[in-house]
């Protein structure tokens, strides 16, 4: 609960107020991006975008991609994700007033979010100039210049498009601390320049839902094909027609003998983006995973499980008030095991030092067994909070694929429940967030 400053004592005839043509209006802060799924767009946010922003108030920019909508989804993922960060460079620059950043993606829009971080991903390595200079005036008793408004901070991030030139390298930053220690203005009390930002703002929480992390290719990750070995190996190569270079990526086909594909690179720091990093840096990260009835991704594969780690879930609710919210489990991040498909050189010759070399890859022919595993063991290198929705006894439950993000209010209001959890598990960071401000000012 975020502490309360009582108003001062006035004189006997009352404190006063001030005029409403003196009222500053309240800028928002934080800002939270939500990204739409596969031949989708903006509009299937408007019930979340809705309730988001009633119930986190006016100091959170609620905004919706408009970026990678409907047939721009089917130009690749790594081509969506770069549309999507420069996007999100032009809304930061729009509104000098951010420090925070959020994300909140339904189904493709994860794998798009995940790369997207990637690309706006800032960590200084120790012998930046900037942050040599920031630790200098910080030993003179002056705040840093880059820790200052009008967005110089931001330009980190953003010169020439890219990022600064660093080695990324299987070891990871150091994590954000748990409790939520950052503070809304850099006037008052600066985040230290030595800790990662996303477009230059303190990355917050990272929220998929019903996201095929791991793709589509293995056993039921595509659960209309009904599990059925002879339709699972015809979709593969069928997918590029229907869904252009996407499919190839989602099926796990565009790899060759030399380069792996995308998703599986995506589950590793490397020369393409420090993927895991990225997503380390956020304070919390969190996927919502329907259990059943989704027709178009998998349980596995939205939740980063093994089979095996599958758990069996309750019949009721966690909380009256989070309907269809079956289970909430979190989970600490899993070290990667030495023995990898990605740890040593390969004949595509080396990669640079700290850099991930590919081992003995030949292809994924009939491997996607071994491609997921390492995938899984990738991606739980990062700590996860995993939210199993069931919509078991709902009235349309084949639906869940929509219902978990309320496209339509009509069609789908049985999620209501998943997106009021999403607004509580948020509106928590920002009251954690408001009492450490109060706490450093007193």
């Amino acid at each position: 609960m975020a502490a309360v400053i009582a108003p001062e004592v006035g004189s006997q005839q009352g404190p006063s107020r001030p005029s409403k043509s003196s009222e500053v209006p309240l800028l928002p802060t934080h800002l939270v991006v939500l990204i739409n799924g596969i031949l989708s767009s903006a509009q299937d946010w408007k019930y979340a975008k809705e309730e988001l922003s009633k119930r986190l108030g006016k100091n959170v920019y609620v905004y919706a991609s408009m970026s990678n909508s409907w047939f721009n989804t089917l130009h690749g993922i790594d081509v969506a994700g770069r549309r999507l960060a420069e996007e999100i460079r032009g809304v930061v620059r729009s509104h000098p007033s951010l420090v925070r950043i959020s994300f909140v993606a339904h189904s493709l829009g994860g794998l798009i979010a995940r790369y997207a971080v990637s690309v706006l991903y800032t960590s200084l390595p120790p012998h930046h100039p900037v942050l040599i200079a920031s630790k200098a005036a910080q030993s003179n008793g002056s705040p840093p210049k880059t820790a200052q408004t009008n967005g110089s901070s931001r330009e980190i991030a953003q010169t020439n498009g890219s990022q600064p030139e660093v080695q990324f390298s299987s070891g990871s930053p150091p994590e954000i601390a748990e409790s939520n220690g950052s503070l809304p203005n850099r006037e008052k009390l600066s985040r230290p320049v030595e800790l990662p930002t996303i477009a230059g703002l303190e990355p917050v929480a990272f929220v998929t839902l019903a996201s095929p992390h791991l793709g589509v290719r293995g056993n039921k990750q595509l659960p209309f094909l009904l599990g059925l070995k002879p339709l699972e190996t015809l979709a593969a190569p069928i997918a590029p027609l229907v869904v252009g270079r996407t499919g190839r990526q989602l099926f796990l086909t565009d790899g060759n003998s030399r380069r792996p594909p995308l998703l599986l690179k995506m589950s590793r720091d490397c020369r393409e983006g420090p993927f895991v990093s990225s997503l380390r840096c956020f304070q919390l990260r969190v996927l919502y995973a329907n259990a059943g009835y989704d027709h178009m991704v998998g349980w596995r594969t939205s939740c980063i499980r093994r089979e095996r780690e599958l758990p069996k879930l309750p019949s009721r609710p966690v909380d009256k008030r989070y309907r269809h919210v079956v289970s909430i489990e979190n989970c600490p991040e899993v070290p990667l095991a030495s023995a990898s498909v990605l740890d040593a050189p390969s004949s595509a010759g080396p990669m640079g030092a700290g850099e991930i070399n590919f081992r003995q890859w030949r292809g994924i022919g009939d491997t996607h067994d071994l491609l997921e595993e390492e995938m899984v063991a990738g991606l739980q290198q990062v700590a996860w909070r995993r939210v199993d929705v069931s919509f078991t006894g709902a009235l349309f439950p084949f639906m869940a694929h929509h219902s978990i993000q309320v496209k339509h209010k009509v069609l789908h209001w049985e999620g209501a429940g998943v997106i009021a959890h999403l607004a509580d598990t948020l509106r928590s960071l920002e009251e954690g967030h408001a009492a450490v401000f109060l706490e450093a000012k007193l």
